[in-house]
Parts: C-alpha cells; structure tokens; sequence
C-alpha cells in the first residue's frame, strides 16, 4: 500500500488536522494494510449461527468483526482517506466493509 505522496492519503491528514485544531481532541488512526483477515466459510457459517447456539470457536471467528463494530460504533467522525487504484477500491478496505456489515445482512435476512 502506498504510504506517501497519496493524494487521497494527504486530504485525509489534512481533514483531520482542521478537525484537531477546532472540534477533536482523541483521534484513532486506523491503518487497512494491518492485515484484515478475508470473509471465509467459517465465518459465515458463524455469523449465521444463532448467538446463544456459537461454540467458542465461531466467537473466536467473530471476534475481530465485533472489534470492528464496536470501534465503527464509537467514531464520531469517521474520515476515510483511501486511494482508488484502477477504479476501484482496494481489497482491504472491503474486507473491512464486508466485517462491520454483516450484522445487517443478519438482520435483513439476506
């Protein structure tokens, strides 16, 4: 992942400092290249296993995407600085939408 000379990268830094400087005083910096582990088989298979029916395996498996909720749960606000490479989003920020989103494709039933 490419760590300067980013456009997207330094708006964000940028954003960020404005809202340092007026607004916030506890900013968290998360980094998407810090590994984010895939959707699989296991954790689909855990996510759509009723809560009070998971074995620790599947709360392990869930655990990380928990983390994640929670952390989303608590921005307020959230900056997003991410480089679009060909067009498209890079693999680790929709592996990271894939985690925090899986409550709702719960909910919905989907």
């Amino acid at each position: 992942m490419l760590k300067s000379g980013a456009y997207s990268l330094a708006l964000a830094d940028n954003l960020i400092a404005q809202l340092q400087s007026h607004v916030l005083s506890n900013v968290k910096e998360r980094d998407l290249a810090d590994g984010i582990p895939y959707i699989n088989e296991a954790l689909i298979a855990a996510n759509f296993t009723d809560v009070t029916e998971r074995n620790a395996e599947q709360r392990s498996v869930l655990a990380f995407s928990d983390a994640s909720i929670t952390k989303l749960k608590n921005c307020d606000p959230l900056v997003t600085g991410l480089p679009i490479c060909n067009f498209n989003l890079q693999a680790a920020f929709k592996a990271r939408i894939d985690r925090v989103t899986r409550r709702f494709i719960n909910f919905f039933g989907v």
